[in-house]
């Protein structure tokens, strides 16, 4: 797993969040610049955001119980940002049980980062 795609959140008595590593592979022209990085962590969410080039469309968070079952999704926005040529996003995943451990997958224009 890259270490770009990993983190851990303190979810209420610190449950964890890990990148998907299931079959899925990147394809296609989208270029993930940054992240995705844990932004900001609550008892029952956790917002994250990345950074990908100008010409992508629209992102999700796709996250569940392992990364074999990405059974929720999460839509992302796409946030201000200084530099020219990128677009810097955020989803929230409302609803995470405390003390979990949750993988998963940043999609841009329907192809897994």
């Amino acid at each position: 797993m890259p270490s770009r795609r990993r983190f851990l959140a303190a979810l209420a008595a610190a449950g964890p969040l890990a990148p998907a590593a299931g079959p899925f592979t990147p394809q296609g022209p989208h270029e993930q610049r940054r992240g995705p990085y844990l932004q900001c962590v609550g008892p029952d969410r956790a917002l994250l955001r990345w950074r990908t080039g100008e010409s992508t469309a629209a992102c999700l968070v796709r996250f569940g119980p392992s990364p074999e079952r990405l059974t929720q999704s999460a839509e992302a926005s796409a946030v201000r940002t200084p530099f020219k040529g990128c677009i810097d996003w955020q989803a929230e995943q409302p609803g995470l049980a405390p003390a979990t451990a949750y993988s998963y997958a940043v999609e841009a224009d329907k192809v897994i980062l």
